[in-house]
């Protein structure tokens, strides 16, 4: 990411003077078309991207701004940060000696290898995830500072660039503890891919196991179950073997580098079924007692049933004491010049050949699929551990997979009833936290705890393909009656409202398959929660229709699909109409008559869920939408969903409104306020006017009776006048509880993520309403800002500081300047 400084110069083309000292840093290109001219009184624009950087070769896509070290634009102009200045009035009729920024936008990331004890010429891996257009068609990336590097593209963009990668190198003159960044760009790149032949030579005696019915061996590689992907430096190839016990199997990954150098890794599963069967058979549990996986004759993992009765934050899991159904746990090890390496330590699990590969921040956070991230990390991820209702107390760099173990994840029902969990959100804390350092502590725990997805019963896999299940497989079958797609009910659970994002972060910090199908796992998992219909339909949750596209639309992200592989590709070709009927059934919501909120109702179309709860009017959670808002708006922009796009940019659109409104269409500061539930209407459904009983004091009724606008609602419920525009983010009180009706009764939250307040998700709502820019939203951004910036309690930048130490919620619009 480079800033380019340029200035407009008079007719004659001799540029002006310095400014008075200090001089500004001399800019790396004059313009010498003649400055700008206004009529005087008259309100004109001035588009200076048609003479500036960017027509002199820079990137575009970046943006514009008046460099501080050198005159300010004179007053009554104002300039856009896509390089328009407009003049609001009087001001002088031409704009000279004014030096401008402009900053290129970030569209491939750097990647930094960080050495262990190792030195000399060592193997690496990574995963790059890059922008529309930065490797375009025919090119692949390259690296000046490491020449042997290589890529293999996994799938593109509509317009044929390259979207993910895996790179790989043979880094020459890595000393101990050291750290080398790789700047990559395009190249047309002749390459030689390594072939089975290289993984043959990794093998002597192959790969066994040993469940104790005998042992099982693999030592045929030239007809893999398929090639993930291979260049001239990394093939990676999957195979399978049989462990004597049911079902139970060994999901193999081998990457080879070539040289004798190679990495295995093995998940175990109990998963196998026939999905096209009109009701799929559950696989049986399995007990056993140190196993074994052995590669080349050393054992690298010796692996347990878990026991009967296991506890977890006082709760009995696997109560039955067996490898249950559809759960699985994973190995690995190295092998260096022909010797088998085990890894033991944190840093030794989350490394390959003792290297650990970070990314560039501010290139991880331009990406669509990711998010900027208003503030720096305010811990030291190494040593410290931050965060509430975390699962364990240790720092993020001491975090490391171990089978059965289940980390930071909730391993009771994924944390449902508890939304600050630190698993929750579009992002895991973990992830956010990687998102906002790029720090290696934080890329070992992306690594660890996704890898505890595979204890959750979400491991499918269809015995026709040997892959995960495609929602083709799996359509029309649901976990609910008639039960026709199974599941185990021994704890621990996934749970629908709770999800946690596996996969995307994972596979970024390293490329591995199981990474993948992890995700993969998840959106099927997902996608077959509720009614039998003819695709897999979302949750009635607001919050489970955003976690359903979440899961489908990360899944989709990572799936490769410029492979030959058919099987692997349909994977991709089957989330399309899956995507389509949650579109779907969202517009169903959007569209109903008693919608007049801009707002995904919780429950079925037609009949609402009232979380009354003995209050008054009807009410829901609407920062549930804004998890729709935030998933949406992440994956849009992507550009996944082929000839469901144009919809899929429309619902984005309409997730926005829900902000948008809230905050304009109240009178006064209303709009400050986020609580727990927000009333919607003034009709009730409880225990005397019951149209359908829910529990937990929720019931269903067919009509909100919501007036036009949020102004309206919030004058008809609040008792109060309505509160000053200036002030902080506040959250409404339940007192005794029910809703208050009272704003008086209310916390201004002074920072951030603190304990239940629901304000971060509002947040979250108005940076994406304005980075998306609907109608509307600048006006909604204007005023909030108004609101929040001042002196008062709960100032916008002391707030904002709360989300150092927890970036899940911490945006900030990529088209707003930085407070």
């Amino acid at each position: 990411m480079a800033t380019n400084r340029f200035r407009f110069v008079p007719a004659t083309g001799t540029p002006p003077p310095p400014p008075p000292p200090p001089p500004p840093p001399p800019p790396a290109a004059w313009d010498v078309t003649p400055s700008p001219t206004f009529v005087e009184d008259a309100a004109e624009t001035y588009d200076i991207a048609a003479t500036g950087p960017v027509d002199l070769g820079y990137i575009p896509g970046g943006t514009y701004d008046v460099d501080a070290s050198g005159n300010p634009l004179p007053a009554g102009l104002v300039l856009s940060a896509a390089g328009v200045i407009t003049d609001t009035g009087a001001s002088p009729e031409v704009v000279s000696n004014v030096i401008f920024g402009y900053t290129e936008p970030v569209v491939l990331s750097a990647i930094t290898l960080n050495s262990s004890s190792l030195t000399g010429t060592l193997p690496y891996a990574a995963t790059v995830y890059a922008m529309e257009g930065a490797v375009p068609a025919g090119t692949n990336l390259a690296s000046t500072e490491d020449p042997s590097l290589r890529g293999s593209i996994l799938n593109t963009w509509p317009d044929g660039s390259a979207r993910n990668i895996v790179v790989a190198g043979n880094k020459t003159g890595i000393t101990a503890n050291s750290s080398v960044t790789l700047t990559l760009h395009p190249a047309v790149v002749a390459d030689t891919p390594l072939a089975l032949s290289d993984i043959t030579a990794l093998f002597s005696t192959g790969i066994s196991v040993d469940f104790g019915v005998g042992v099982q061996n693999l030592n045929t590689w030239t007809s893999p179950d398929r090639i993930w992907w291979k260049n001239g430096r990394l093939i990676c190839a999957r195979y399978r073997l049989a462990c004597g016990l049911g079902v139970l199997e060994a999901v193999i990954d081998v990457h080879s580098f070539g040289g004798g150098n190679g990495v295995v890794e093995v998940v175990v599963e109990n998963a196998k079924l026939t999905s096209s069967n009109a009701v799929a058979t559950k696989p049986v549990g399995q007990a056993y007692t140190n196993a074994t996986v052995s590669v080349n004759g050393i054992v690298i993992a010796t692996v347990s049933d878990p026991p009967a009765g296991m506890l977890y934050q006082g709760q009995t899991l696997y109560a039955v004491g067996t490898h249950s159904p559809f759960r699985a746990w994973y190995c690995s090890a190295e092998i260096r010049a022909g010797v088998v390496f085990i890894p033991t330590t944190a840093q030794e699990k989350a490394s390959w050949f003792g290297i650990e590969t970070t990314h560039e921040i501010a290139a991880m956070q331009a990406h669509p699929i990711f998010y900027k991230v208003v503030r720096p990390i305010g811990f030291d991820p190494a040593t410290f551990n931050v965060g509430p209702y975390q699962a364990v107390t240790q720092p993020f760099g001491n975090d490391a997979y171990q089978p059965w173990y289940y980390g930071r994840l909730v391993g009771y029902n994924m944390g449902q009833g508890g939304d600050p969990a630190n698993a929750i959100g579009l992002y895991t804390m973990w992830d956010a936290s990687y998102l906002q350092s790029g720090h290696k502590a934080c890329r070992r725990a992306v690594i660890a705890n996704t890898l505890v997805a595979l204890h959750y019963g979400i491991n499918y896999r269809e015995s026709t393909t040997n892959l995960v299940p495609t929602f083709a497989h799996a359509g029309g079958k649901t976990r609910n009656a008639p039960y026709s797609w199974p599941e185990t009910s021994e704890e621990p659970r996934w749970e629908a409202a709770h999800q946690p994002n596996v996969g995307v972060m994972a596979f970024l910090c390293r490329p591995s398959p199981c990474f993948i199908e992890i995700a993969q796992k998840a959106a099927n998992w997902s996608g077959t929660y509720s009614d039998p219909i003819a695709i897999p339909q979302a949750a009635y949750q607001t919050r489970g229709i955003a976690w359903n596209l979440k899961t489908m639309g990360m899944a989709l992200f990572l799936t490769p699909t410029t492979t030959d592989d058919t099987n692997v590709n349909a994977w991709a070709d089957a989330v399309i109409p899956t995507w389509a009927y949650t579109l779907d059934y969202i517009t169903q919501r959007k569209d109903h008559a008693t919608q007049k909120l801009s707002y995904c109702l919780n429950g079925y179309v037609g009949k609402w869920l009232d979380f009354r709860r003995l209050d008054i009017g009807f009410q829901q959670s609407t920062w549930e939408h804004i998890f729709l808002t935030t998933a949406i708006t992440r994956l849009a922009p992507c550009k996944l969903f082929g000839s469901q796009q144009t919809r899929t940019d429309a619902i984005a659109d309409w997730s926005c409104e829900h902000t948008v409104r809230y905050v304009n269409e109240s009178v006064a500061g209303e709009w400050r306020f986020y609580g727990y539930r927000t009333t919607l209407g003034v009709n009730n459904y409880d225990e005397i006017t019951n149209n359908g009983y829910w529990g937990s004091g929720v019931y269903e009724g067919p009509d909100p009776g919501s007036f036009p606008t949020y102004g309206e609602n919030f004058a008809w419920f609040f008792t109060e006048p309505p509160p000053a525009e200036v002030g902080g983010l506040t959250v409404p009180k339940d007192v005794d509880g029910l809703s208050t009706r009272l704003y008086s009764d209310s916390t201004v939250q002074t920072r951030a993520t603190a304990g239940l307040d629901y304000t971060e998700n509002h947040w979250m709502g108005i940076c994406c309403a304005a980075e998306r820019n609907i109608a509307g939203a600048q006006q909604m951004w204007d005023r909030v800002m108004a609101g929040l910036v001042g002196t008062h309690t709960g100032n916008l930048a002391v707030w904002l500081d709360g989300f150092e130490n927890d970036a899940r919620k911490g945006f900030w619009p990529r088209n707003k300047a930085e407070i």
